[in-house]
């Protein structure tokens, strides 16, 4: 595991972030390199991700007129963000480790009786479920659409097998 999320770039006194191809698998987020793309434009333009300062961002994917915002902190913060067409949506923050011990950062986000989990996976991640709705996963990121009643647990599938991560905290 990586100790810290910069290092030296080189040249005295400046620092690089690390690339994900350069991080552990379990904390490897490939779509953070990913050169941008039109959708990005918007989020990563400005450089503020729901009022948080990001050095990058992206959007995973986009179903069913929400979509799933990615971003890392020049630090060890990674970002999730689910937007719709209307009020509502959500962020939440944690760290690169937290990614690494749960397998996900999560989040649910509501509009009215919609209820949308949605969240960050690492590279090595090849399914997602929550309760028993199968989730939408590209590019590190998952969105779920679930029943105000349906539980919000998250399950993802690695290499190794099913694993739960359960509800968001």
């Amino acid at each position: 595991m990586l100790s810290a999320t910069l290092r030296a770039s080189g040249r005295p006194g400046t620092m690089r972030s690390v690339r994900e191809d350069e991080r552990p698998a379990p904390e490897r987020v490939s779509v953070l390199d990913r050169e941008p793309k039109a959708g990005d434009v918007s989020v990563a333009a400005s450089r503020r991700f729901r009022g948080v300062e990001v050095e990058t961002a992206r959007r995973a994917l986009t179903s069913r007129g929400h979509s799933v915002l990615v971003a890392r902190s020049g630090g060890d913060g990674l970002y999730v963000a689910i937007q719709g067409p209307g009020p509502g949506g959500g962020m939440v923050g944690s760290t690169r480790g937290v990614l690494g011990e749960r397998g996900a950062i999560v989040l649910v986000s509501s509009e009215g009786r919609r209820v949308f989990v949605g969240g960050i996976v690492a590279d090595d991640v090849s399914a997602v479920r929550v309760g028993d709705v199968p989730a939408q996963l590209r590019n590190n990121g998952f969105l779920a659409e679930i029943g105000p009643d349906d539980s919000p647990v998250v399950v993802i599938t690695k290499p190794a097998g099913e694993r739960e991560v359960g509800a968001p905290r």
